[in-house]
């Protein structure tokens, strides 16, 4: 999150193109945008998207204190679960 907005990086940047990924990006929204290393240091939150984790709040980086989950993170989490329920076959 940055400043509001929920970034990920794009597929060229060689982000993995995973479903839950596309999915949390179809159902909740966000933007796709190259990010430099050092952005990961002013994230305001941070989780990563996995098919056995589904959304994984992140709580530190290096040696920054995240909020985890953040406040976006369990929303996003939440959509994520709900939506999968409905449909485990999305």
């Amino acid at each position: 999150m940055y400043d509001g907005e929920l970034v990920t990086p794009t597929l060229e940047s060689a982000a993995l193109a995973g479903v839950t990924r596309a999915l949390v990006l179809e159902w909740f929204g966000g933007v796709e945008r190259d990010i430099p290393l050092e952005q990961l240091f002013e994230a305001e939150e941070i989780f990563l998207t996995s098919t056995t984790r589904d959304v994984q709040a992140i709580h530190r980086v290096d040696d920054r204190d995240l909020p985890a989950p953040g406040t976006v993170t369990a929303q996003v989490a939440k959509i994520f679960a709900e939506r999968s329920t409905e449909n485990p076959n999305p």
